[in-house]
């Protein structure tokens, strides 16, 4: 299927999603990109303007009022990240969301909720022992960071990412 044919198919949902509101409901629409062969996804809708652009495995969600059209647009993600380096080493997390560092022991966390108005990535800088890392987060997960990689919890077994940097 075309990258055309997608955006049309996830329009066409979206229009059945909404053609089924009563009047004076509110509907939650939430829009995943699924795509195969990790495709970024442009999502437009013209009760949510403007156009937003849905990396892999991210998603973009808001209320619609079908009385008088009000939407209050809510995209957030609720991360948290544990410092799983070796016993005896502090993690420094500083994420541009935030604006200020954390210092974690070993095996404490750190969690953020993030509310913007584009969908992008949270960018979050790493630091212990001299290492500094840098990663992207996409989604709400709990992550865990290791030397070697970051890691999110996912069911039985953790995916585990490069570093960016």
């Amino acid at each position: 299927m075309s990258v055309f044919a997608r955006s049309a198919s996830i329009l066409w949902v979206l229009m059945l999603s909404l053609a089924k509101s009563t009047v004076g409901k509110i509907e939650h629409i939430r829009v995943t990109n699924s795509l195969a062969g990790n495709l970024d996804l442009t999502l437009y809708c013209s009760i949510d303007r403007p156009q937003h652009i849905l990396h892999p495995r991210t998603y973009y969600e808001w209320d619609y009022d079908t009385v008088n059209g009000k939407k209050p647009f809510t995209l957030t993600a609720h991360i948290k990240v544990t410092n799983s380096l070796a016993a005896n080493l502090d993690l420094t997390v500083y994420c541009k969301t935030d604006r200020r560092s954390h210092v974690l022991d070993h095996g404490t966390n750190y969690e953020f909720d993030n509310d913007n108005s584009q969908p992008k990535p949270f960018t979050c800088f790493f630091l212990w022992d001299g290492a500094h890392h840098m990663f992207h987060f996409y989604n709400r997960c709990d992550w865990f960071v290791k030397q070697s990689e970051p890691c999110r919890n996912k069911g039985t077994a953790p995916i585990c990412f490069n570093w960016k940097s």
